[in-house]
């Protein structure tokens, strides 16, 4: 009675008596989250050692960590490219959801 991941659906869970099925957006955002507080985690840790710094160590770890800000920025950032691509997986589940909801209305008796 184990359980397995399909390989074709990586957001689908199958076992013999449940499926649960989960909006890729939403395993996105999940994911996301998790790596958000990850990345914060650590930089919180860098930013403890970096206190102790300074002179020129410090001048250069400030810069290195303003490059990585900005690079962070734009990978998960509000318009960064992490937040398009849950904005992409959520459309496409949308129209992928409403295009299977009208095949399925087309052989449904009455169409309903």
């Amino acid at each position: 009675m184990g359980s397995d991941f399909s390989s074709n659906a990586p957001a689908v869970y199958h076992n013999p008596t449940v499926q649960i099925y989960m909006d890729p957006g939403e395993v996105h955002d999940i994911a996301h989250g998790y790596l958000l507080r990850y990345l914060g985690m650590i930089k919180d840790s860098w930013r403890k050692i970096a206190d102790t710094w300074q002179g020129d160590a410090k001048t250069y770890y400030e810069g290195l960590q303003g490059e990585w800000n900005l690079a962070a920025d734009g990978l998960f950032g509000q318009t960064g490219v992490m937040g398009q691509i849950a904005s992409a997986l959520n459309l496409s589940w949308n129209n992928y959801s409403e295009a299977k909801w009208m095949n399925l209305k087309t052989w449904l008796p009455g169409g309903r």
